[in-house]
């Protein structure tokens, strides 16, 4: 007898966990680095220290303390989302009609058109988890901060050190500024603090306007005396609506124009008006939890559970897992607003 793919939660299961990667940009170039955990209430430690030299001691003076900085401990309950997707008795008959003869003679094609459909429907839920964790990236990469559900999850961003708004002089569309100023600045705090040198510069969609037609970025670019860097606007969309501009003083500058769909609304995932710049290491993470049942389901990703309607008239995919992207080192982070709303 055959699978019903449709009922049978562990080919569903095992499905939707086979899909390539999507195209979300933050999670592939970002937050690669992936931990699972037992539980989905985990500790994270943040340690401050300072940027010492080793002490230097005679050959009969004992050594000098070291200071092991002082360190803080966050504790956050990584967020679960749950979707259903529900299959009516209709359309659970078109399903099983794609198996009939009268459909195609070759039974090849039958159980494939049939896997097409599973496949289809599944991988629309799949998408819609990799979109959820993307828009968890960025909006914690960006703001510091973002509520899911009831509860509000911060990575504790400061103002004047991860978060910066600059004034109406300096804004980006006023008069003779040069956006270059600002970012050579939000750099040298980077390298400072961090001992790190920014790799990814990601603009918003206005940002990116401002930038790529600013008289005096085109001007420095256009400079014969010294190579700056170049912009190559020819580029198309890089990763999950992102697109590459190109590379100035060493770091990839980005325009992203994720958005995802808010009550029937494209909504910007990225405040268009801001910019984040980063220097990406393993302090970028992916934390997972596991889904776990009275039945002694215990999956450590994205789980499809199966109901039914007791009388027989819809089946229904319950699609559940536990994920949150976390900054584990804030100094490596500048978030501004270079635009005028």
């Amino acid at each position: 007898m055959a699978i019903d793919f449709i009922s049978n939660w562990r080919s569903l299961t095992t499905g939707i966990n086979a899909f390539p990667p999507a195209p979300t940009f933050a999670l592939k170039n970002i937050f690669k680095a992936v931990e699972k955990h037992a539980s989905d209430l985990i500790d994270w430690e943040v340690w401050t220290r300072t940027s010492k030299l080793a002490s230097f001691v005679s050959d009969v003076e004992d050594p000098v303390p070291a200071s092991k900085g002082t360190g803080t401990i966050y504790t956050v309950k990584i967020p679960k989302t749950s979707n259903i997707k529900m299959f009516t008795a209709a359309e659970l008959e078109r399903y099983k009609t794609l198996a009939n003869a009268g459909y195609t003679s070759n039974v090849n094609d039958r159980l494939q058109a049939q896997a097409n459909y599973i496949k289809d429907e599944l991988q629309a839920e799949y998408l819609a988890v990799a979109r959820t964790r993307e828009y968890l990236a960025m909006t914690l990469l960006t703001k510091g901060t973002v509520t899911v559900g009831q509860n509000t999850i911060t990575m504790n961003y400061e103002s004047g050190k991860q978060i910066f708004t600059l004034d109406s002089t300096h804004k980006w569309n006023a008069t003779g500024v040069n956006p270059m100023v600002a970012i050579d600045e939000y750099k040298r705090l980077i390298g400072k603090r961090a001992n790190a040198v920014p790799n990814i510069c990601i603009l918003g969609e206005n940002a990116a306007k401002s930038f790529v037609s600013n008289a005096e970025v085109r001007a420095e670019l256009n400079a014969n005396n010294f190579r700056t860097g170049v912009l190559d606007l020819t580029q198309g969309i890089t990763d999950g609506s992102v697109i590459y501009l190109g590379t100035i003083r060493g770091m990839g500058f980005y325009e992203y124009l994720g958005n995802y769909d808010l009550s029937g609304t494209a909504t910007d995932i990225m405040d268009t008006n801001s910019i984040v710049m980063l220097a990406t290491d393993d302090s970028f993470r992916l934390h997972k939890a596991p889904i776990v049942k009275t039945d002694g389901v215990f999956q450590d990703d994205i789980y499809v559970r199966v109901a039914e309607d007791p009388y027989g008239n819809w089946k229904s995919w319950v699609i559940e897992q536990k994920s949150l992207p976390i900054v584990h080192n804030k100094n490596l982070v500048i978030c501004s607003k270079v635009i005028t709303a």
